[in-house]
């Protein structure tokens, strides 16, 4: 019995590896690109995010680099913020969040800011369903992607300054990204966070 049990955990211990090495296989090619293990991981559900056409960019982007199609229904929480927030209120993800008193991680994370996104979509979903069922709905989104372009010098000097003065934290290295991406990120912290002051250009960081 003692035999029995033992070979029947070693059984089981290697049945553990094989699934991570048919897990391995099947998604070691979408690790070769930025984004291809998202696109993975998507599988075919709608994507969230506020102002989502940006991340949607990104994802579509590096599907037509790896010769791969990336085509997904979305909800725009920006779009929603539009819609039940009055014209004078700010609509950027912080500024939503704490109007809908939704939660909010004050790290300028990716994870952060789309666990920010769900839960300011959730808030505004317990307040207006009722009566704006399509609002709330998945939309088919449509974006076309462009050629790359080769990254200037001045788009990573200040994409750099950018990301020092408002302490964010980029996951992907600026000299991996093209003139396309970081147009795209620089303009996304822009709208988000702001611009850097005259009188503050050139120091480190944002003041405390």
């Amino acid at each position: 019995e003692l035999a029995l049990y033992y070979g029947n955990s070693y059984i089981r211990l290697i049945s553990i590896f094989y699934i991570f090495c048919f897990t391995g296989s099947a998604y070691m090619g979408y690790f070769k690109g930025q984004g291809y293990m998202v696109i993975a991981f998507c599988g075919t559900l709608p994507v969230l995010g506020h102002q989502i056409m940006f991340d949607y960019g990104f994802l579509v982007q590096a599907a037509v680099n790896g010769k791969l199609r990336f085509e997904r229904s979305g909800i725009d929480t920006l779009k929603l913020c539009r819609k039940f927030m009055p014209p004078e209120e700010k609509k950027n993800l912080a500024a939503a969040c704490a109007y809908f008193h939704a939660a909010q991680d004050t790290a300028h994370r990716a994870l952060s800011d789309a666990m920010a996104a769900h839960e300011l979509y959730q808030a505004m979903k317990r307040l207006h369903l009722s009566g704006n069922e399509d609002a709330f709905a998945p939309k088919v989104l449509q974006y076309k992607a462009k050629k790359e372009r080769q990254a200037t010098q001045r788009q990573k000097q200040h994409l750099h300054d950018l990301l020092k003065y408002h302490k964010i934290e980029l996951t992907v290295p600026i000299d991996s990204m093209s003139g396309n991406e970081i147009s795209r990120v620089t303009d996304r912290i822009i709208f988000t966070h702001g611009r850097i002051p005259e009188n503050e250009r050139g120091r480190d960081k944002k003041p405390e």
